[in-house]
């Protein structure tokens, strides 16, 4: 499955003479416990030994620092007589898991497999102010204005315009022609 951090395998253990499965998280460590290479990197602990503080290594791996303060890392696994026992991953194994996981996070990234989720309270926001835009400008249009200016500010639209300047009728003057518009000219004007 491409959305799971880790693929899942059953571990089959015997308990009190029958025969269990248990289904975990196939971590890094998982395989390198099988490797001889890797073997300083384990303990087995005692039955008599396991305690609250040890944490299996794929929970362990999402916590954040703080939350790991006090907790051991541990693996399941199964020793010659199928028995079930906990074996303790040394910091050079997690840290070797981690790097795997973000890169198999950076892998799915990549080909795209992150599933973008579109938060509906989002959506409905935006289509709400969208037909409040419609509206409202439809009834500035039936007021005599064109009504973009109110739209866009219900909209919440912040597109640069150029504002309009206002120009000013010239004063009809009985429409004899003779007006004549200012005209001031001083060293301050350049028009």
């Amino acid at each position: 499955d491409m959305d799971k951090i880790w693929p899942t395998y059953n571990l089959k253990y015997l308990e009190n003479g029958r025969e269990k499965t248990m289904e975990l998280a196939m971590t890094f460590a998982d395989f390198a416990v099988t490797e001889a290479r890797f073997r300083k990197h384990f303990r087995k602990v005692p039955r008599d030994a396991w305690n609250d503080n040890m944490v299996q290594l794929a929970d362990f791996l999402e916590m954040d620092a703080d939350e790991r303060e006090g907790k051991f890392p541990f693996i399941w696994a199964v020793d010659r007589k199928q028995h079930l026992s906990r074996v303790l991953v040394a910091k050079p194994i997690v840290e070797s898991c981690e790097e795997r996981r973000d890169f198999w996070i950076m892998l799915r990234a990549l080909a795209g497999a992150e599933k973008t989720v579109v938060e509906e309270v989002d959506v409905e926001s935006k289509v709400r102010a969208e037909v409040v835009g419609r509206i409202t400008q439809g009834l500035m249009k039936l007021a005599g204005g064109n009504g973009e200016g109110i739209a866009d500010f219900v909209v919440g639209e912040t597109v640069a315009k150029t504002t309009p300047v206002a120009v000013a009728e010239a004063p009809s003057n009985n429409g004899n022609g003779d007006y004549m518009a200012p005209w001031l000219e001083t060293d301050e004007c350049t028009a």
